[in-house]
């Protein structure tokens, strides 16, 4: 965006622990979030008397979340634990598609699977 070129809209979801610990690169993301260049969404499970998810975000946002797959033709990166939390996402990408499409829960899949190899 600085070089003038466009960019679309990007969106983070960034969990950890504890903020005051496991938070990188705070700085410089609240920065990209001052000049508009990123929305960010943050889950600090142990900061809080409840513990809240990425996973937790990203049911909230489900609005949001269609949009980008659907209007935006947006890309969606998943990084962290790919043991429980990765597999998670990818389920609460599923149901989202199930649910605005009104779809089986094989059709949302399926189309899950056509943008995994995108």
């Amino acid at each position: 965006k600085e070089q003038n070129k466009p960019l679309g809209e990007t969106i983070l979801y960034f969990g950890c622990r504890k903020k005051s610990e496991d938070f990188i690169y705070e700085k410089e993301l609240n920065e990209y979030v001052d000049k508009k260049v990123l929305k960010m969404y943050t889950a600090f499970s142990r900061d809080g008397p409840d513990k809240v998810y990425v996973t937790h975000l990203l049911e909230r946002n489900k609005d949001e979340l269609w949009d980008v797959i659907d209007t935006k033709n947006g890309h969606i990166y998943i990084c962290g634990d790919a043991k429980s939390m990765a597999s998670d996402v990818r389920t609460i990408i599923i149901n989202v598609i199930k649910e605005k499409n009104n779809w089986s829960l094989q059709q949302a899949q399926d189309y899950v699977k056509r943008m995994e190899v995108q």
